[in-house]
């Protein structure tokens, strides 16, 4: 087991997955956007997903509730397992909606944390399919963003222009 200098809800998930029993298994965590990913690996990840994911659901909702109890403004905790890439997409996907929201409600662009190209890819995908709001990227390497533009902010011509070159593209 591995995940030295955990913060609250890795440190949560490390000791619901020890008392498990399940086998060896390494944990890490980060922060993106308004969430704390807590990324599970190793035999005790493959464990929790062997029937249907439901136990990984279970626990991202325990670690959800924890957080909460603990701190009122804590970080929507996303459990990344091993095994379950489908989980994180379902997760981001969901979560385009209060970002548009969001945006939407300001009138102003919403930029994300940076986060890689495969959750980059899933975000303007999904925010394509929505009407009055469009996404680009900005930024370099791993500090590339995404930024949602709601119909009417001054980059929206832009973001649209962006959306369309790179239509099918990593981004």
């Amino acid at each position: 087991m591995t995940g030295d200098a955990l913060g609250p809800s890795g440190e949560f998930v490390r000791g619901v997955v020890e008392r498990l029993d399940a086998g060896p298994f390494e944990i890490s965590d980060s922060q993106e956007a308004n969430l704390q990913i807590v990324t599970l690996a190793g035999e005790a990840a493959r464990a929790l997903t062997f029937v249907d994911g439901r136990p990984v659901e279970a626990l991202q909702l325990i670690a959800n509730q924890a957080a909460l109890q603990a701190d009122d403004d804590a970080r929507r905790v996303v459990l990344d397992v091993e095994g379950n890439p489908e989980a994180r997409e379902r997760f981001l996907t969901r979560s385009v909606d209060s970002v548009v929201r969001r945006a939407r409600e300001s009138g102003g662009s919403v930029r994300l944390d940076p986060m890689n190209g495969q959750d980059r890819r899933i975000i303007h995908l999904a925010v394509r399919e929505m009407e009055g709001v469009a996404t680009m990227s900005v930024g370099e390497g791993q500090y590339r963003q995404v930024v949602v533009v709601p119909e009417g902010a001054p980059e929206y011509e832009e973001a649209q222009n962006q959306s369309r070159a790179a239509s099918g593209s990593e981004d």
